[in-house]
């Protein structure tokens, strides 16, 4: 089971308590957790680089990703592991990740199951944008924009590109299209069917607006926009009258829930497809938060809520004993591609003609047709995401 860290492909670290691989390794997975490039070092397209390559590489981090499978494949028996039966999983750009290597063709017959944990519906950037953004950093470290040369790039520490910090020009949370790492967006592979055809896990979270401010979205100004677009939002959220509210489901459901089910439904015509819903709320955070937040499923998944030292609350023996549940159906995947778990409710297939949703709330519940009406509308407006989530 590899693991891919999120943090919006500028941040973060598969080396933290959090993503403790040991509670799955105790089940029998042999558990990776990697690294990869990210921000500017990531994802980056200049001339003196680029060279006369129209389609040279630019998701570095993606290729980063792609190499450690590649060692996976090629060192992992040493470690117990099967290179034969390779599970992708993150969350947030850890999930965008499973995706895009699903989606790549370099990547094919380096994995064989993925799961992806709230993966997200915003646009993917054009090699024109990242040349943009790529000489505007360039000009934040000292050097003359688009005139650097290569030599003075490379120059450049690690440490002065991170020093920019959030104030720096970004490409975040979307990849490049145009090289060969990902030479089309994720979701016209998916649409053509043309994407790696193994078994995936995908679903998202109660309350993913938690990150909307990340990602520079204004849940009310969303409200706005949809409603500038005759969109009859209250119509699917009944009972909701405040617009910060409106705007966090509305989010949620835009830019999360509605891609979950977009992507599940086109992947489960090749593939077999399941998908999640989070919604339990760890017992010590109950009355206090309105759902489970964006990552907010993590360590119930890894099994890490009462030892990393890293949640507002700790897990109780409540708690742990449904991480144990959640667990089980990840580790049955990985191992045999079936998510299964004993004492608990069987998760069935998410189809087109069948949609059903494994609801991880109070109690875990297999849903049909769980927000049918409001996702099919919000799918419907999908291509016009990237006016309506405008960072």
């Amino acid at each position: 089971m590899v693991w891919i860290h999120g943090g919006a492909l500028v941040f973060g670290s598969g080396n933290v308590a959090l993503y403790d691989g040991a509670a799955l390794a105790q089940r029998g997975a042999v558990v990776v957790t990697i690294n990869y490039r990210m921000g500017p070092l990531g994802f980056f397209s200049h001339p003196a680089i680029d060279g006369a390559a129209a389609r040279g590489p630019v998701n570095y981090g993606l290729l980063d990703q792609i190499a450690a499978l590649r060692w996976v494949r090629d060192n992992i028996a040493g470690f117990g592991g099967d290179p034969g039966n390779v599970t992708i999983f993150g969350e947030s750009a850890g999930a965008q990740s499973v995706l895009a290597l699903y989606a790549s063709p370099l990547a094919q017959g380096l994995f064989h199951k993925g799961i992806a944990q709230s993966p997200y519906g915003l646009p993917s950037h054009t090699r024109a944008k990242a040349r943009e953004v790529s000489e505007q950093v360039t000009t934040a470290v000292g050097l003359a924009g688009a005139n650097a040369t290569a030599a003075q790039l490379r120059a450049v520490s690690a440490a002065r590109f991170f020093q920019l910090g959030e104030t720096s020009a970004t490409l975040a949370p979307g990849f490049t299209i145009g090289d060969e790492a990902l030479p089309r967006p994720i979701l016209d592979v998916f649409q053509d069917g043309k994407q790696a055809r193994m078994p995936l896990i995908i679903g998202s979270n109660s309350d993913e607006a938690t990150v909307a401010v990340a990602f520079g979205v204004d849940p009310v100004k969303v409200v706005e926009k949809l409603r500038a677009a005759k969109f009859l939002l209250k119509k699917f959220y009944p009972g909701v009258t405040d617009d910060a509210q409106l705007g966090r489901e509305s989010v949620r459901d835009l830019v999360f829930t509605s891609f979950a089910r977009r992507i599940a439904y086109l992947h489960s015509q090749s593939a077999p497809t399941w998908r999640y819903y989070f919604s339990h709320v760890q017992q010590g955070l109950q009355g206090r938060v309105p759902g489970v937040g964006h990552g907010g499923e993590i360590p119930f998944v890894m099994g890490t809520g009462g030892d990393c030292g890293c949640l507002p609350a700790p897990f109780t023996a409540a708690d742990r004993a449904f991480s144990r549940q959640v667990g089980d159906y990840w580790f049955a995947f990985a191992r045999s591609g079936k998510p299964t778990a004993a004492n608990a409710p069987a998760w069935m297939q998410d189809s087109v003609r069948d949609a059903r949703t494994l609801e991880f709330g109070n109690q875990i519940v297999l849903r049909k047709d769980f927000m049918k009406t409001r996702l099919n509308a919000f799918i419907a407006i999908l291509k016009m995401a990237g006016a309506l989530t405008a960072r």
